[in-house]
């Protein structure tokens, strides 16, 4: 009414204008002029109220844009949107179908002159009361839909709402003449239509986040509940796993047997409440009775015996009633009143041991398998104990035994060394008198022979030697004396003593040395031994035409002697055992190459009593490689002696 009101004044306004300006002595000029003027302004009030209206439409779709998402809700929203659409002039009625799940279309909501709410229909070209092809843009009908009815018989237009590409409701709009539907109009009913379809596209996205954020709420609660049902878990096993590590703490610091099954009972007594237990060791398919925590009134003297089967028939809790025990242990058991008695395993690994039979007195629930368990682990616990017990002694005695033989070893070796030195001693002593001529003239052909047996007696002088070494070595009394030698001379002194073997088998042979090497302080003979199994090794290991590097080089506080080959090297997997006694890679009696297996293990023993390392890295038909480190000075020596070698003057 406001709005008429204002267009009212307005046209008055006009009108008084035209007349003022056609002067009124001109009456019909000014008659005319007023009838034109009134028509125009009917058909541009007419056309002003109905942007009005539309915009007023617009604004309620707008503002409730932000519904709630239940089917309640969105049928208001709409109703108060098509009640508008129905104030308008020349428009009958509005409503809106819904496609439900197994494919009918149904009323959802209607407004206006309309009757038919039941209606509904599968067939879209029935509703819409002519052929077409696809239904996504709107559709002017001039036939009413089957089953709907209303007053006028004017068009219908049809606007499908649409889910992508699939059909999920319809708008439809009865007006009373097809005008309403052409020009600005159309426009206006289609741009509404779209925000219909927006709604319930909204509507139905919301109902969907609602359900996902209520599955999201139930499934964080659900994951809520077993976290803290794990964390109580945890917190549990956390406890077990502390109790039983005290407890393991304080078994294996026991004394003795019956101590730490005191530990283990007064651990069981304090978490589990348990009255009493007692222990069985199984040996020879028997569970033989070992200690308890019985009265001594009530202990079982004749230390009776459960067969092996008893573990399997009893395991777990039972009521007193219920076990099946020889009468010995069961008089005891009636006499302590239990009304309850638990049997568990104890376990070493999966192997059974033992087990441990207990009871209550009080009348309490049963354990549940997880108390089982830790009684279990509990029992097991003593179980170790008693095999750990038992292997240490059996250890012990072997450490014993074997410490007995190695020394009758040692002893042995030292006794045959020093018998077979003597022979020795005399054999090279009559082979040098008779090679050098002194009991009378000897043929080239005899010279020889004595030649070979003085090598040989040699060769046996040296290895015997080295015997003599290595049980004074293993004895810990290998004497050493010290004193200043050149580095470099001592490897070219040794290697020196090669020179008719590496001719022989063609080796090219390369020393390269670092000038800034000097003194060291050692036993010559001991280390000349050392470094002299080294080459021996690398020339008899090497094959015809190859090669051997003697590098050395100043590092810091140490000497390092690096000697490498290309022989035929041994097997990666073998590094790690050439440093044993007696180690052979080929059988002693069938091998190719000379040695009884402790040159290497004596080579090292010498080096680390001098303070130095040794390591080796060899590789089958590529060679091998060693490396030895020497300290520059011997702090030790070096205390006692001036860098000459002298005593040091007290004064």
């Amino acid at each position: 009414m406001c709005k008429k009101r204002t267009l009212t004044i307005i046209f008055l306004t006009a009108a008084a204008l035209i007349g003022y300006l056609a002067d009124w002595r001109y009456a019909s000029g000014a008659f005319v002029a007023f009838i034109v003027l009134f028509i125009a302004f009917k058909f541009w009030e007419r056309e002003i109220l109905r942007e009005l209206q539309w915009k007023e439409l617009f604004n309620t779709v707008c503002s409730n844009m932000s519904f709630t998402s239940s089917i309640f809700g969105i049928k208001k929203i709409t109703g108060v949107i098509l009640e508008e659409l129905c104030e308008m002039e020349g428009i009958e009625a509005a409503w809106v179908m819904l496609k439900e799940p197994e494919g009918r279309f149904r009323l959802h909501i209607t407004r206006g002159d309309l009757s038919g709410e039941d209606a509904s229909f599968y067939n879209l070209n029935d509703y819409i009361g002519r052929e077409i092809e696809s239904f996504e843009n709107p559709v002017v009908s001039e036939k009413h839909p089957a089953g709907f009815e209303f007053a006028g018989s004017g068009p219908v237009l049809h606007i499908p709402m649409m889910e992508g590409r699939l059909l999920f409701g319809i708008i439809s709009v009865a007006a009373r003449s097809r005008r309403l539907f052409k020009g600005s109009g159309f426009s206006n009913y289609i741009a509404l239509g779209r925000q219909i379809q927006q709604l319930y596209e909204n509507s139905s996205k919301s109902r969907e986040m609602e359900n996902m954020t209520r599955k999201t709420r139930q499934e964080v609660d659900t994951a809520a509940d077993e976290l803290t049902k794990t964390n109580i878990r945890l917190i549990n096993r956390v406890k077990e796993l502390k109790s039983l590590y005290n407890l393991s703490v304080r078994v294996f610091a026991a004394g003795d047997v019956k101590g730490a099954f005191r530990e283990v009972f007064a651990e069981i007594k304090r978490v589990m409440k348990v009255s009493e237990a007692a222990y069985f060791e199984l040996n020879n398919g028997l569970f033989n009775y070992v200690f308890s925590s019985f009265d001594s009134k009530f202990s079982m003297e004749n230390k009776p015996a459960l067969k092996k089967e008893f573990l399997s028939k009893n395991n777990g809790v039972k009521a007193a009633k219920d076990i099946n025990a020889p009468d010995e242990i069961m008089s005891v058991f009636n006499k302590l009143s239990f009304r309850k008695i638990f049997v568990v395993p104890a376990k070493v690994g999966e192997k059974t041991k033992g087990l441990m039979i207990g009871g209550i007195k009080k009348k309490s629930k049963s354990f549940s398998q997880n108390e089982l368990n830790t009684l279990t682990l509990y029992s097991s616990r003593l179980a170790e104990y008693i095999e750990r017990n038992r292997m240490i002694s059996v250890i012990t005695e072997d450490n014993v035994r074997l410490k007995e033989l190695n020394e009758v070893k040692n002893n042995f070796i030292a006794l045959i060394s020093h018998e077979l030195r003597t022979p020795l001693t005399t054999i090279k002593g009559f082979s040098e008198v008779m090679y050098e001529g002194q009991t009378g003239d000897l043929t080239e052909e005899q010279k020889s022979c004595f030649k070979n047996i003085l090598d040989s007696a040699r060769l046996l002088g040296e290895k015997i030697d080295s015997i003599i070494d290595f049980v004074s070595l293993r004895k810990g009394d290998l004497e050493i004396k010290r004193e200043k030698i050149q580095w470099n001379n001592l490897i070219e002194d040794v290697c020196s003593e090669f020179s008719d073997e590496l001719e022989r088998k063609n080796i090219k042979f390369t020393i390269k040395k670092d000038r800034k090497i000097g003194d060291v302080y050692v036993d010559a003979e001991k280390i000349k031994k050392a470094v002299r199994q080294l080459v021996s090794n690398a020339v008899k290991f090497n094959k015809i035409g190859g090669s051997i590097n003697i590098k050395t080089k100043h590092r810091g506080d140490f000497f390092e002697t690096v000697i490498k080959d290309n022989g035929i090297g041994i097997d990666e997997d073998m590094n790690s055992r050439i440093f044993e006694e007696f180690f052979q890679l080929e059988d002693p009696v069938t091998r190719s190459v000379n040695g009884i297996g402790i040159g290497l293990t004596l080579a090292r023993s010498i080096f680390e009593v001098h303070g130095g390392t040794i390591e080796v890295k060899s590789k089958e038909k590529t060679g091998t490689r060693v490396n030895v480190l020497l300290p520059v000075k011997n702090r030790k020596y070096l205390r006692d002696k001036n860098p000459d070698g002298e005593k040091k003057n007290d004064k």
